[in-house]
């Protein structure tokens, strides 16, 4: 019998039905946080009911709504917060004008289901120990300012704008549309999330604006997209520690990426942008961040290993760089044109070293050869400077082979002259003339080392120097071909 009645006392509470205020056309405001606060039941539910603020009485809940001034409040700053016990459920609640919920402890879940506005609904300095789910609701602006959400975010079918600024989110956050645009500014928050989704379908502003986004552990990821468009995505100096993925969408108006950190992989394939309008910096998304990724999992990156089964991801992978690179050559953005450019170049080298460890096929290791050669030399061809700094080198470095192997006698004996070099029978003015001859007799040979790189060589010279010069006059002839052709694309490129 004691356990019996131990056992009704633990399912008691869960038992308890839902307080639920009756239909009756309308109550105030302060009414409403009232209710919510004394309802001693598990679940405090409101139905059709009309909420509408009396102008006297509900002065503190009218009070600067959009937080216009960027302060707090004196009125909020110094008043206490309202612990409200109950799961808070509400259908089909209209507000009558726009008000301002503050210092509310939400300790249990808050479900909003096809709630109107008439106006702006913002919950400012608000604590939801177990999240917020709204749904078909309708307001000009559902606002959320100093919040904390300890158990999630949850909205879909919301028509309106939601700011969403200076809040702390722990858990999942999504928000989807099919009806109405998604229209979300996200500025100044913390989020430590498994998943972050959004998805619209038609269409919709997003906006992260130093933003701080972390994950729980590593399988944690941002997904914006999977299905529809975005009208504008905006991200500025935000910061993201977890993989991000926009894929499988379109961004029909502008995209701005803004001086973002990316901790982790960033996978866009399937992405559609507009090339006139899209503004992402290479340098955000350099270091092999650009990757193929499904359901948050990267599955092949500019730095993942080349197999078999990756072959159609290689290429979805080319696909997104090509995309990019149309972009910045629109844009006028040559710096992240030409790092994109190498980096793309570099993961398709590594796959025809690939194929020619596969199959062995000349073709291959042709491919794989050139592209190495183009890499050193010139940055397959967007960095003609480094083709004609190799050239200085090559003939500085063609000159100390010809002092080594004279093309005629020198007026000095190798022996003779390290051995008034390193002892001690020269002053210290005769060790610099010395120096001096051998320099004086280094700049003859670059001398000699330019006219070969550049004509092909004399054909004439005494012993091994003359087989030297040939070989020379082929490196350079090709050297020159490399900086023309990389001058030439820089010239067109800008054109």
């Amino acid at each position: 019998m004691p356990r019996l009645l131990i056992l009704l006392m633990l399912l008691l509470p869960g038992l308890l039905p839902a307080q639920e205020i009756p239909s009756q056309g309308s109550m105030t405001l302060g009414a409403f946080v009232q209710a919510m606060r004394n309802c001693k039941d598990s679940v405090f539910v409101l139905r059709q009911v009309r909420i509408t603020p009396d102008p006297v009485g509900d002065q503190y809940y009218l009070q600067d709504v959009r937080n216009v001034h960027h302060s707090w409040n004196p009125v909020f700053q110094s008043a206490d917060t309202v612990s409200i016990r109950a799961k808070v459920q509400l259908e089909r609640v209209q507000f009558a004008e726009s008000c301002v919920l503050p210092m509310l402890h939400f300790q249990q879940l808050v479900q909003l289901e096809k709630v109107e506005i008439s106006g702006d609904l913002f919950f400012r300095a608000c604590v939801f120990a177990q999240g917020i789910r709204c749904s078909d609701l309708k307001a000009e602006q559902l606002g959320f300012d100093h919040c904390q959400f300890f158990q999630g975010f949850w909205a879909e079918r919301v028509v309106g704008v939601i700011p969403f600024t200076n809040n702390r989110v722990d858990g999942n956050f999504q928000l989807s549309n099919t009806d109405a645009p998604l229209n979300i500014q996200i500025r100044h928050s913390d989020f430590n999330i498994q998943t972050l989704e959004m998805a619209s379908q038609k269409g919709g502003e997003v906006i992260f604006e130093n933003t701080f986004v972390s994950g729980i552990d590593s399988t944690a990821f941002i997904h914006l997209g999977g299905s529809g468009y975005f009208d504008y995505l905006t991200m500025e100096r935000d910061t993201f520690l977890c993989t991000l993925l926009i894929t499988d969408c379109s961004v029909k108006e502008r995209l701005n990426i803004f001086k973002c950190r990316f901790a982790e992989k960033v996978a866009m394939q399937g992405l559609d942008v507009p090339e006139k309008n899209t503004d992402a910096r290479w340098y955000q998304f350099d270091q092999s961040h650009l990757a193929i990724a499904t359901e948050g999992i990267m599955v092949f990156s500019s730095s993942t290993a080349l197999s078999t089964d990756s072959e159609d991801d290689f290429y979805s992978l080319i696909k997104v760089y090509y995309q990019l690179l149309r972009a910045y050559k629109y844009t006028g953005d040559e710096e992240s044109y030409d790092a994109c450019f190498i980096e793309m170049k570099d993961l398709i080298t590594r796959k025809s070293r690939w194929n020619w460890n596969q199959g062995h096929k000349m073709n291959d290791f042709a491919e794989w050869q050139l592209n190495r050669f183009l890499r050193l030399f010139c940055d397959y061809g967007v960095n003609p400077g480094k083709a004609l700094v190799m050239s200085l080198f090559f003939i500085a470095l063609f000159g100390l082979i010809y002092l080594l192997f004279p093309l005629e006698p020198l007026p000095f004996n190798w022996s003779d002259l390290f051995i008034g070099l390193f002892g001690r029978r020269l002053s210290f003015i005769q060790r610099v003339y010395l120096l001096g001859i051998v320099l004086s007799c280094w700049f003859s040979a670059c001398g000699y080392s330019m006219n070969a790189f550049v004509t092909l060589g004399y054909g004439h010279g005494r012993g091994f120097a003359r087989y030297i010069a040939v070989a020379e006059g082929l490196l350079g002839w090709f050297m020159f071909s490399v900086f023309s052709a990389s001058l030439i694309g820089q010239i067109l490129s800008q054109g």
